[in-house]
């Protein structure tokens, strides 16, 4: 018997997921011992064969933040989508753990402002266990402070 794992409404053949993945491994040991790896195939294990632990992080890192950075920055503006946030305009600067907010409403405008923060809160919650963060700062429309020259206009 074959064993079975449901994952996500999804039934996977372990039996069968592993076979497929020791196979495309081999394919890969094949054309690294051949010499027909591409450079991008050598520069990819290389790391790994040195066992060097820093360059392998570092790449981990990199793979992370072009993974979830778009999802966290998708999830933040759906939610203030959600949220029916009044904005006169909305700002960003990314980096590769952080995504900063410049954010202007309307002049005593709480309920846009609290609804920012909450969901600045929810989006943190959901992905500062994996090291990624938003920062919001609002602005109301009185104070007439420029979007600082490094941060992207969205609205």
């Amino acid at each position: 018997m074959t064993p079975i794992l449901e994952i996500s409404n999804k039934n996977i053949d372990i039996s069968n997921w592993f076979d497929h993945f020791v196979a495309s491994i081999r394919s890969e040991e094949i054309q690294l011992v051949s010499g027909i790896a591409s450079q991008e195939k050598n520069d990819f294990w290389k790391p790994i064969f040195e066992n060097n632990h820093f360059e392998i992080a570092k790449r981990n890192r990199e793979t992370a933040s072009m993974l979830l950075i778009p999802k966290l920055f998708t999830d933040y503006v759906n939610g203030i989508k959600s949220r029916s946030v009044n904005l006169i305009s909305l700002s960003f600067q990314l980096s590769d753990s952080i995504i900063l907010v410049w954010a202007v409403v309307n002049d005593d405008d709480e309920q846009s402002m609290d609804s920012l923060f909450l969901q600045e809160a929810e989006v943190n919650a959901k992905y500062s266990d994996h090291g990624f963060h938003i920062s919001t700062t609002i602005m109301e429309k009185s104070d007439n402070c420029l979007i600082p020259s490094h941060f992207q206009k969205f609205i």
